[in-house]
């Protein structure tokens, strides 16, 4: 402004008398301070409006201020005061975009949800299939398993097969034995055969008494183990043997020798017990929540660790009927056949199944509605999802229904009811549009519907409730354990001492190590009983632990550990834990900038996301005392 006035002012002079250049200058001054004036108080109001419209805040509106609480969005005041439900302060009523909703509604914008990368998927109709991992052992095939005993008594001169695990084949001298009872049984035999043979010319005069004698005298060493053929020998030859020689029934291997070479033995003593190992069994463990999946007749494939890369099948036949009620597993006996001979009895292996509710008729299927896995938010017995309801000039409106879930089958769970096909759910993100309903102080689908917050009526051991660090990992626990706290606890502690070391092996870099304490934690897992945990997290302890285990690549571990950290978060959150205190730790770079949490031993950040490239990058969140049992 003052370089536009020195160019007026000498315009002025250069045409003006001097006389009047001096009043028509300030004049020019005044004129233009005031139009400067103007001009700057329209451009500041103008500006303050689109500020305003940013922070969807109305420049029109003079309406006083409403007062609710964040514990229970019914409550709205004109003033400012107490909850008189809880007592807590009562907040401002925040007035914006979803003022047009209902209370368990929201609006979001299209670049809000691609900011808070809220993620949706239709409910779809299909084939519900879930993949189902077990472990077992390999054990004899008990059908083919065979007992040897000796069929006259005597001393065991001999011992053919003379150690544990000798391969035998049908046929095959087992044992020789030195028996009276045999030679006794020969010469009687000896005897009735010289009396009809007198009678060989006219064998229909024969006495009835000698050929009964004789018949008789031949079964008798049928039975003490002779065959035919022996027996002619001796009727032939007229020599008798004061042995007899005890053969395999049948090609195996020997797993038991219950007798001593020079030992005596009894009509009827077991001596030998062989099993052919061309057909084996597997005896798997089923948790409770895979049963319904399991049927006989189904293929499982299985692995060994002793042949890396291979893979073997089998064929389930039996399912117990009845439930272990320490593990709440049910056994699962499949039939393997080992035609190469490699698998032996007593090693460890992990099966899995593919099952699906389709009829076995490519006509019949029996198709039910599906959502994906990560679209619920379980809480206790109740799971919510939210659904989007319309589209209008950019903005999305989600509503929470609760509905009921069937069983998770693979990556998605099955619907019992509360959605139709077609409908739009969340995938990711459902827990930001909760949050955010509580603090606009809306009605929370995570709240039940007689108003009261489940973070405050689930009162667990810990003294906690529902995220109670504020993570943003809904809490699922429910109900406490069925067991006595003092019992469970011990054995919950032994799932975080594993957890640390995972935690620890790959803030080293160390892949080996993290899989192996992988498989500690899974095997403490499986020695839980399983009614300590709800099923949802029980499940997810133990696929996590076993994703682990099986991770090709340090990469693929850290996933798995973030899963598992979640899982592990939310068991500490409601039940607490023994020993030291431990130290929620957050990195907000992990996993592409999404950040992660997880928990420590101690309080000096150990990045198991990065290890040695950013071992020190994140922070200590909370400290998180250990607990009392005694309390």
């Amino acid at each position: 402004m003052s370089g536009r006035t020195n160019m007026l002012s000498r315009d002025i002079q250069s045409t003006v008398p001097k006389g009047v250049t001096l009043i028509v200058f300030i004049a020019m001054l005044l004129v233009a301070f005031f139009l400067g004036a103007v001009l700057t108080g329209g451009r500041n109001d103008r500006s303050t409006e689109e500020d305003q419209a940013v922070a969807g805040t109305d420049t029109s509106s003079t309406a006083s201020t409403r007062w609710t609480c964040s514990m229970h969005p019914q409550i709205k005041l004109p003033d400012e005061g107490k909850c008189p439900i809880c007592f807590m302060d009562l907040i401002p009523l925040k007035q914006d975009e979803n003022d047009g909703v209902d209370l368990d509604q929201i609006r979001v914008s299209e670049a809000a949800m691609k900011i808070a990368a809220i993620q949706t998927h239709p409910v779809i109709r299909g084939i519900a299939e879930s993949r189902i991992t077990l472990f077992g052992v390999l054990d004899y095939d008990e059908t083919r398993v065979t007992d040897v005993s000796a069929r006259v008594s005597g001393r065991l001169d001999t011992l053919y097969a003379d150690f544990t695990g000798a391969n035998v084949r049908k046929g095959d001298k087992l044992a020789a034995i030195y028996s009276p009872e045999l030679l006794s049984a020969q010469q009687e035999l000896m005897h009735t055969y010289k009396a009809v043979q007198s009678y060989k010319t006219n064998w229909e005069n024969a006495p009835k008494l000698p050929m009964a004698t004789y018949q008789s005298a031949r079964k008798k060493l049928l039975l003490l183990g002779l065959s035919d053929k022996q027996i002619a020998e001796i009727e032939e030859n007229g020599i008798t043997s004061t042995h007899t020689v005890i053969r395999s029934p049948v090609e195996g291997i020997v797993i038991d020798k219950h007798i001593s070479e020079g030992s005596y033995v009894k009509t009827g003593s077991s001596v030998y017990t062989i099993a052919s190992l061309s057909q084996l069994w597997i005896l798997f463990d089923a948790f409770e929540s895979d049963i319904e999946w399991l049927h006989a007749g189904q293929e499982i494939k299985f692995r060994s660790r002793a042949f890396p890369g291979e893979t073997f099948a089998a064929t389930v036949e039996w399912i117990d009927p009845v439930l272990d009620e320490s593990s709440r597993s049910a056994s699962v006996r499949a039939r393997a056949y080992n035609i190469d001979g490699k698998l032996k009895p007593g090693m460890y292996v992990t099966g899995e199944i593919t099952s699906s509710n389709a009829e076995s008729s490519d006509f019949e299927r029996d198709e039910s509605l599906l959502i994906p896995a990560t679209s619920p938010l379980i809480t206790g017995r109740r799971a919510i999802v939210y659904v989007q309801t319309s589209t209008d000039d950019g903005n999305v409106t989600f509503e929470g229904r609760e509905i009921e879930l069937g069983p998770k089958a693979g990556d998605y769970y099955i619907v019992r009811s509360g959605l139709s096909e077609g409908e739009v759910v969340v995938t990711n993100g459902a827990f930001k549009l909760d949050s955010e309903l509580q603090i606009q102080a809306r009605r929370s689908m995570m709240l039940p519907s007689n108003g009261s917050d489940i973070r405050t009526s689930h009162v667990n051991h810990s003294g906690s409730g529902d995220d109670r660090f504020g993570t943003g990992i809904p809490n699922r626990m429910g109900d406490k354990p069925a067991r006595n706290m003092d019992e469970a606890m011990p054995a919950i502690q032994t799932l975080f001492d594993a957890y640390f070391d995972i935690q620890m092996a790959l803030a080293n870099d160390n892949l080996k190590e993290a899989a192996s304490a992988y498989e500690v934690f899974l095997n403490r897992c499986k020695s839980l009983e399983a009614s300590d945990l709800p099923q949802g997290v029980y499940e997810n302890l133990r696929d996590h632990s076993l994703a682990g285990t099986e991770a090709e690549s340090i990469d693929n571990s850290r996933d798995a550990f973030y899963h598992l950290s979640n899982s592990i978060i939310e068991l500490e959150s409601s039940y607490g834990h023994l020993k030291r205190d431990y130290f929620l730790t957050f990195c907000p770079m992990a996993r592409e900038n999404e950040g992660a949490y997880w928990l420590q031993e101690v309080d000096t950040v150990y990045n198991s996301f990065y290890g040695s490239m950013m071992l020190r990058c994140g922070e200590i969140k909370k400290r998180l005392p250990a607990a009392n049992l005694s309390d």
